[in-house]
């Protein structure tokens, strides 16, 4: 998988904001969403620049701790979208940003299929943001 984020500055402010928001956090409160895109053919580039528009429009947002955007090396029509938010409520207040008002309107135009949606809770943490 490659990273498709908006530019190292996106990829750095993320994590900062994690780092800062994030880390004290009981891990059990935490919402995780996994989103899973499949490109036309010929919009591979062109759900690549609204996703990372998306995302630039999306970071200021409050309890977005994180977004990565990924492509598949081996098939590049294909997007994985990993969201670590604060909260189940910190979700539901992105999704109702004005930021997403025509999302699904939109993708549909550079989509083979619906975005295949996942919301998961995280049961503990490791890592380089372990505690």
């Amino acid at each position: 998988m490659q990273i498709v984020a908006n530019g190292w500055h996106l990829v750095r402010t993320c994590v900062k904001n994690y780092l800062s928001n994030g880390v004290n956090m009981k891990v059990e409160d935490r919402f995780i969403v996994t989103v899973l895109l499949r490109a036309k053919q010929d919009k591979v580039m062109d759900l690549r620049q609204y996703t990372q528009q998306l995302a630039e429009n999306c970071r200021h947002h409050e309890g977005l701790l994180l977004h990565t955007m990924h492509q598949d090396q081996l098939n590049p029509t294909v997007f994985f979208v990993y969201e670590h938010f604060a909260s189940e409520k910190a979700f539901q207040e992105h999704l109702s940003s004005d930021a997403f008002k025509n999302v699904q309107s939109e993708l549909s135009e550079f989509l083979n299929t619906k975005p295949e949606i996942q919301t998961w809770s995280m049961s503990k943490q490791m890592g380089c943001f372990g505690e």
